[in-house]
Parts: structure tokens; C-alpha cells; sequence
């Protein structure tokens, strides 16, 4: 899951620093994966630790953006993915368009900072 630099300020306001919960790969922040789930995962309840203050991607999920089909498809990998109709994500694909969109800039800035 793709994090945006709000993101990563509001989990580490609760106390989490961002070393410990995200890896950095072409220039966007991801969720670290810990044993083939997200770090904020709790194993024994499987519930999520942070879901009041969870990250914009975990949001809108399992609508995600395919940059392959430039549009807002249900994530086929998500054992719920039935639950959610193509009126919802119209509903909400604008919304996840603007949110792709920031993180696409923000990775560029990253990436043109590092090559300074």
C-alpha cells in the first residue's frame, strides 16, 4: 500500500516511527509487509492497530487505481472484493484519481531531491 507523506506524519503523531512501518521503492513509500501482511496488522486479533487513523490507500481499498487499465478496478487479491459494486466505485474512483495524483507528485519531488 502506497503511503503519502500526510500518511506517514499521522502514524508516526501516534507514535510509530516511520522506519519501523514503511520501505521506500522508486520513489514512493510503501506499508512494510511483515510476514505477508501489513506491519499494522495484529496477527492474533487480525484486526488492524491504527484502522481509526488508517492510511488514504486502506481507506478507499479494495477499490484500487490500475495504472495498467487507467482506471478504478476492485482488487481482485481481496476475499471481499464481491462485497463492492460498480456504483461504489464510481462513487469513489474521483476521489482515489486525486489521491494516485499526489502521490505520483510526491514521489517525482523525492526522486528530484535525491538526484540534487
Amino acid at each position: 500500500m502506497m503511503l503519502s507523506e500526510e500518511d506517514v506524519r499521522l502514524l508516526e503523531t501516534l507514535g510509530y516511527p516511520k522506519e519501523k512501518f514503511t520501505v521506500e521503492r522508486d520513489g514512493f513509500i510503501l506499508l512494510r509487509n511483515i510476514d505477508g501482511h501489513c506491519f499494522f496488522l495484529d496477527p492474533n486479533s487480525m484486526l488492524c492497530k491504527v484502522y481509526d487513523f488508517r492510511p488514504t490507500g486502506c481507506r478507499f481499498y479494495p477499490i484500487v487505481y490500475s495504472m495498467d487499465e487507467k482506471r478504478c478496478v476492485v482488487d481482485e487479491d481481496c476475499p471481499m472484493k464481491h462485497t463492492v459494486t460498480e456504483d461504489e466505485v464510481k462513487m469513489r474512483c474521483k476521489e482515489l484519481i486525486k489521491f494516485v495524483r499526489k502521490l505520483l507528485e510526491e514521489s517525482a519531488s523525492r526522486k528530484s531531491r535525491a538526484i540534487s
